[in-house]
């Protein structure tokens, strides 16, 4: 079977295209660290001497 995406030819039993899979899976994988970092940068860049919180 020949996906008619990205023509990559796949075992007459595959349901589904290979290659677009595997890109989905890689892109998803790729972009946690991405977001993890992201989250770190902005943590790094807090304050780290925060005022403290009065309570009533």
């Amino acid at each position: 079977m020949q996906c008619p995406r990205c023509l990559q030819d796949n075992p007459s039993h595959a349901m589904f295209c290979l290659v677009s899979d595997l890109q989905r899976a890689l892109g998803e994988a790729l972009e946690e660290p991405a977001a993890t970092s992201e989250i770190l940068r902005v943590i790094s860049q807090s304050p780290t001497d925060a005022p403290g919180v009065r309570c009533r």
